[in-house]
């Protein structure tokens, strides 16, 4: 019942303020569109290569594209999410506090926090570069340690950032909010409950109806078809909309959950739920 109550609450929360949905769209397309425009780019610059229709400087011009579009990637990416997921935690903690959010006021704020962003954006960038190239894991390391340690910076930089009073550095944010966690949580670190069965429900959903799909064409049981899409066609489409779905879900889910605790430990209300420990991962 727990469970079911945090849910109901998150639900509210979006129905109160449904642009909100916007900011994690928005992180997602531009992360998509920034991937395609990357590989297009290198893709074509390769082909010309192979054709010989580059053939004087095509190796560098192939490298810069490549360096160009790696760059563009860690560094952007890291910079938007944080941006606009910043501004989406402060809209709903708006939500928590007066029941509505103005639209759009948490770009302002998020604006008027951009060292913060650009500190939490290094760090965010660090960590997904490290995935790619393990030698990053040590500057990771250097990098957020001072606010706290990875696990717990990634969960919390968001709501850290739209709530915090001290904004001088992103350090002096996070020991805002562990002070906080000390006094009114008694903990001086935290994770907050995963959103790994709703995510994992979509992803269960979206394999039976991508299954059933592939299932038809392949035993010759019928066919479906929407528009020039066939039944392959809207099998792949059912997967690529189920995996993006995910992500928005898990990216609403930590936000709205984080911002919660975030107030709990700060001393505003928490409207999900009575007791905030069950925020909060045991």
């Amino acid at each position: 019942m727990g469970r079911l109550r945090i849910a109901i609450g998150t639900l509210s929360v979006l129905l109160r303020a449904p642009w909100t949905l916007l900011y994690p769209l928005a992180v997602l397309a531009f992360t998509v569109g920034l991937l395609c425009g990357v590989v297009g780019a290198v893709g074509w610059t390769f082909v010309r290569l192979l054709s010989g229709e580059l053939s004087t400087g095509g190796n560098v011009l192939l490298s810069t594209a490549v360096v160009l579009g790696t760059v563009a990637y860690f560094v952007l990416v890291p910079i938007v999410l944080v941006f606009l997921l910043s501004a989406f935690s402060y809209e709903v903690s708006s939500v928590y506090e007066r029941g509505f959010a103005v639209p759009g006021s948490g770009l302002v704020v998020a604006a008027r926090r951009v060292r913060l962003v650009i500190a939490a954006a290094v760090l965010t960038g660090t960590r997904m570069g490290e995935s790619h190239l393990p030698a990053l894991g040590r500057l990771a390391e250097l990098v957020d340690r001072p606010a706290g340690g990875p696990t717990f910076v990634a969960a919390f930089v968001f709501a850290v950032i739209a709530g915090a009073t001290d904004t001088s550095s992103l350090a002096a944010a996070f020991d805002e909010f562990r002070a906080g966690l000390e006094a009114r949580l008694e903990r001086t670190t935290v994770e907050p409950i995963r959103v790994d069965a709703v995510v994992g429900a979509i992803g269960t959903v979206t394999m039976i109806l991508a299954g059933g799909l592939l299932a038809l064409e392949w035993f010759d049981l019928g066919s479906v078809s929407v528009g020039p899409l066939g039944t392959v066609g809207l099998a792949i489409v059912t997967v690529a909309a189920g995996i993006l779905a995910m992500f928005v879900v898990a990216m609403i889910g930590y936000v709205v959950l984080t911002t919660a605790i975030y107030r709990a430990a700060m001393g505003d209300e928490t409207p999900l739920v009575s007791d905030p420990s069950r925020l909060l991962r045991s």
